[in-house]
């Protein structure tokens, strides 16, 4: 077992809900396990499928077997089942950001507010880093100057002053 992957009690809680593919000639497929530690590697480095381990598959299968999970929602059904059973956070948030070009005069107004314009190639912009929930529904926003990561915010962004919307 290499760094990462599932292990034997993880496996237990999911296992179950992964169905048992079988190819045309009805004989059946590699191990859902291996997928899935292939699938799970490839997303926490965020690399492209074709650079995946040779332990975890072939690239093009574990990504066949990837999207098709998606499209039927076994990734919504792991996720609804581990939040089920207390084993993660029910709060899926997005962090992203925009940015926002001001016009010459709206910059350096009187009073010496601090505004958050920076100047770049293109003129004074204003990046606002927005925070959502799990549906799309903003949380929060952060203007910054435009030179500011976004992950230079994410502190600022997931303190507990962003609360949930009560819908």
């Amino acid at each position: 077992m290499a760094r990462g992957d599932l292990t034997d009690e993880e496996w237990e809680v999911i296992a179950g809900l992964l169905s048992s593919e079988r190819n045309r000639k009805s004989r059946p497929l590699h191990d859902n396990r291996r997928f899935l530690d292939g699938m799970l590697h490839m997303l926490r480095v965020g690399g492209p499928w074709r650079d995946m381990h040779e332990r975890d598959g072939l690239w093009n299968a574990v990504y066949v077997r990837f999207r098709r999970w998606a499209e039927q929602g076994v990734w919504d059904a792991i996720l609804a089942t581990l939040m089920e059973l207390g084993l993660t956070d029910d709060w899926q948030h997005m962090i992203d950001s925009t940015t926002v070009r001001g016009h010459v005069s709206a910059v350096g107004g009187k009073g010496g507010r601090a505004q958050a314009f920076g100047r770049s190639r293109g003129g004074f912009t204003c990046k606002v880093h927005a925070r959502c929930d799990d549906q799309g529904r903003p949380l929060g926003f952060i203007p910054t100057r435009s030179e500011v990561s976004d992950y230079g915010v994410v502190g600022a962004m997931i303190k507990p002053r962003f609360r949930s919307p009560a819908f």
